[in-house]
């Protein structure tokens, strides 16, 4: 009796194939036209001149100066009140801060004290 040839099967699955999708794209032509006249001109402009006569006197400058010192004074001051309200508002609140800090400092290293003393005194009593 013959013996059956049996097949390997392929151990990796084939890819399937993905078709690409054609986009249609629309063309449009450019085209230039060419400048017939190619004579450069230069414009210049209007040269300033100076008005003859200032709108502003200079006593009108020296009186907006005031003026404006006496505003800038004004909220120099209420920043100054602004800002020493706000420092009689944190200095209890910072104390109480401070007051907390150095008690958990005390009763932290207090307690490391402690525990060195007693092993330095039972040292001395074992010798």
């Amino acid at each position: 009796m013959p013996a059956t040839k049996t097949r390997t099967r392929k151990s990796t699955a084939s890819k399937p194939e993905l078709q690409s999708k054609v986009i249609p794209t629309k063309t449009v032509a450019k085209y230039t036209r060419l400048i017939k006249d190619n004579t450069m001109t230069e414009e210049t402009p209007p040269a300033k001149v100076r008005p003859s006569k200032t709108n502003l006197t200079y006593v009108d400058y020296i009186e907006d100066f005031k003026v404006r010192m006496e505003i800038h004074n004004y909220e120099v001051d209420e920043l100054v009140k602004d800002l020493k309200s706000g420092y009689q508002f944190a200095k209890p609140i910072f104390n109480n801060i401070v007051d907390y800090l150095k008690q958990s400092y005390e009763k932290a290293f207090s307690a490391v004290d402690n525990t060195t003393e007693t092993k330095e005194k039972a040292l001395q009593q074992d010798g």
